[in-house]
């Protein structure tokens, strides 16, 4: 049986009088909020200011090492982190992104609308890898992995999207016990506290956790190429994505195991 619920009937309380403040008082309580309005105006301007100075990226998470390094050492960035198809979504409902680098084609087209002419170009080439602990076989994939296996969300994360197609056309997939994460970065850090025996990640995540090594290198022509497309979404940004493109971030791109494209 429902049972509908009713409104508690409200309860009245004896009416309060204020005293009227003594005039000294409301002028010193005027005088209090202009110096605080002043005060947060300039505070306002000065964050403005600083906002205006330094772009929001926002990037897909395997870039976080290498782009955190390049933030530092060539040109400032704000930097948010996530899933490719997560950074998409926020884009398409207006979040602040002054640029967006995807790490597959598919989501960077999600959001055409958002992006300035003349701006999009494909930044970076990886390679996709199964990773497990440092005391492990290589892997042949003659069959299929015993064990978990952690990947990126196969239906947002283009690592996980990548990972699905390769084990699709090795006949492997309906073997294989999936773990899924929101990105690439969350499916190493399983693997590296031992969670799960194996993950599939990029090439260059391997190297950001010396508790895992590759133990298998997908064939290329297993998936869609992987690139790294790059957009402005706001008309002040180019300056970032001439820096991204420098001789100086190339040399960090390609020392943390990306090909410049």
């Amino acid at each position: 049986m429902s049972r509908t619920l009713r409104p508690c009937a409200a309860r009245t309380s004896p009416e309060i009088t204020l005293a009227p403040a003594a005039p000294e008082v409301t002028i010193a309580r005027m005088l209090l909020t202009r110096r605080h309005m002043i005060a947060l105006g300039a505070a306002a301007c000065t964050t403005r200011a600083y906002a205006s100075e330094v772009p929001t990226v926002f990037a897909a998470a395997s870039l976080k090492s290498v782009l955190d390094e390049i933030a530092s050492e060539v040109t400032p960035m704000r930097l948010v982190y996530a899933g490719s198809g997560t950074l998409a979504r926020q884009i398409q409902q207006g979040a602040p992104a002054d640029l967006f680098i995807s790490a597959n084609a598919q989501w960077m087209d999600a959001v055409t609308p958002q992006i300035m002419a003349g701006t999009r170009r494909d930044l970076l080439g990886n390679a996709l890898v199964i990773v497990g602990p440092q005391g492990h076989p290589p892997l042949d994939l003659s069959a299929a992995p015993k064990g978990r296996i952690a990947m990126g969300f196969t239906n947002a994360v283009p690592a996980g999207q990548y990972a699905k197609a390769a084990f699709e056309k090795l006949n492997l997939w309906d073997q294989l016990e999936i773990v899924e994460t929101d990105n690439v970065r969350a499916a190493l850090v399983l693997a590296a506290r031992g969670e799960v025996p194996f993950a599939v990640t990029y090439a260059t995540d391997a190297r950001a956790d010396p508790r895992v090594k590759i133990l298998h290198r997908f064939a290329p022509n297993l998936h869609p190429p992987i690139t790294y497309p790059m957009a402005a979404l706001s008309r002040s940004y180019n300056h970032t994505i001439q820096a991204l493109t420098s001789p100086e971030a190339a040399a960090i791109f390609k020392a943390a195991g990306f090909t410049v494209l």
